[in-house]
């Protein structure tokens, strides 16, 4: 019903309606970076400013919680109040408010952009329109809180990934023919010649080559054995974990077990994971029914199954890199925000999507911090927004980048091969980078 009331605006009013909502969410995602972050700043105008404040102030507080708008009236108490860090946090410059102001516009702007390109296929029916803007509206979303939280704070937030992770894995079910996912080729063989996009149907295929026939619950079972194995490590990455092994393996295992016990996200993520660990299995039983002579379009089994591949292969490759990294340089080379955060990204574009982002956004963290060298030396760098960057270029680009990658994806071997070579010259490369370090740091010794 709701989707036929969209479909029948017009084209002005559609924009209209897109740019209104684009600018209510950036106005939200605003307030949640105030409230997300470690500290606790005055930017938002949904905060409750001091009372001394607001008896002095020429702007009415409900005028400034209307969106873009409010900002501008802001930018009145900027003046007047602007340079005065113990007046009221936040406000220790006077353009304060260009930002948030500049993302609650640019924010509409791109999203109706979005809404416009969608439209450009004319084949495409107004229902998938909607749908698939709607997916993308929340992925950019989730990206822009994160973003501006690790840029602020070099910190991604679990109240922003943990249910975005959440979301992209419904998505994945619920509007799974309006998805940014990408079909997943599972090959029967190493040849990569033979292949399928049906979960259920690999499975089922695998078992018969070996003499097996296995009953339509069989394949569902193995499908729910493989996405909770992945759910189970997503979990798991979530918990408090610190092992400490400078004193020991019994003794860093009871401190690690001991943490987990004390720690308030424990039963938090406990309860998350069980009640996750039921609805697959439902889910999995009752949709794992499926005709093997005839998959000619994947179901929405197959598409949770991608969601939690792209959301294992995101996890994975940052998380490879944190380790790597931390033998490498001695140090911590990328914060477990960002694992999550991958993982994030992946449930909602897939594995190969994810891989995209991967190589695609130490581009855009190169460019920043070149143009970053020249104003400040900051000791660290968040690459958080980056990762978001590319997504965000991923998604746009999306038809380009399957299309010249599909005959790579569509060979297990060459996928193996990338992954083992990448690594290997990524621990070679932080070697030689933390060699140049103490050679530049013995040489200013010596002078």
């Amino acid at each position: 019903m709701n989707t036929l009331l969209f479909a029948s605006l017009s084209n002005g009013a559609s924009s209209m309606l897109v740019f209104c909502l684009g600018v209510c969410a950036a106005a939200f995602a605003n307030y949640c970076v105030d409230v997300f972050g470690w500290t606790r700043r005055y930017r938002s105008p949904w905060r409750r400013f001091p009372r001394a404040l607001q008896a002095e102030s020429p702007v009415r507080s409900w005028a400034t919680r209307v969106p873009i708008l409010g900002w501008l009236l802001l930018a009145k108490l900027a003046l007047r109040y602007g340079g005065k860090p113990s007046t009221v946090p936040g406000w220790e410059t006077k353009t304060f408010w260009v930002r948030p102001f500049l993302t609650e516009f640019f924010f509409a702007v791109f999203v109706t952009w979005r809404f416009h390109c969608l439209a450009d296929d004319g084949w495409r029916e107004s229902a998938w329109i909607w749908r698939s803007l709607c997916v993308e509206f929340v992925l950019f979303w989730i990206l822009l809180c994160a973003s501006y939280v690790d840029f602020d704070d070099y910190v991604i937030p679990d109240a922003a990934t943990i249910p975005g992770a959440i979301v992209g894995l419904v998505f994945s079910f619920a509007a799974y023919r309006s998805l940014i996912l990408s079909s997943t080729n599972f090959p029967f063989d190493f040849s990569g010649e033979t292949f399928t996009f049906s979960a259920g149907e690999w499975f089922y295929k695998k078992a018969l080559a070996k003499g097996e026939v296995l009953s339509p619950y069989d394949v569902g079972l193995r499908i729910f054995i493989l996405c909770a194995s992945i759910w189970t490590l997503w979990s798991f990455a979530l918990l408090d974990r610190r092992f400490y092994s400078r004193f020991g393996l019994r003794k860093a295992l009871a401190i690690f077990f001991r943490r987990l016990r004390r720690s308030t996200l424990t039963p938090v993520v406990g309860v998350l994971w069980i009640v996750g660990l039921i609805v697959l299995f439902l889910l999995t039983n009752k949709f794992c029914l499926f005709d093997p002579e005839s998959v000619d379009s994947p179901t929405r089994l197959d598409c949770l199954v991608y969601s939690f591949l792209g959301l294992f292969v995101g996890v994975a490759l940052i998380w490879a890199v944190r380790i790597i990294g931390g033998a490498s340089l001695g140090v911590e080379a990328m914060g477990f925000g960002d694992v999550v955060f991958s993982g994030v990204i992946g449930s909602f574009i897939g594995w190969q999507g994810v891989i995209v982002v991967f190589f695609t956004a130490p581009f855009f963290g190169l460019v920043f911090g070149v143009v970053r060298r020249f104003f400040e030396r900051a000791p660290q760098i968040p690459y958080g927004p980056f990762l978001a960057l590319a997504t965000c270029f991923y998604v746009v680009f999306r038809t380009r980048f399957n299309e010249a990658m599909a005959p790579w994806f569509d060979d297990p071997v060459f996928i193996l091969i990338l992954g083992v070579v990448g690594f290997f010259l990524l621990g070679v490369l932080l070697l030689a980078l933390r060699a140049v370090k103490a050679l530049s740091h013995n040489r200013q010794s010596a002078d």
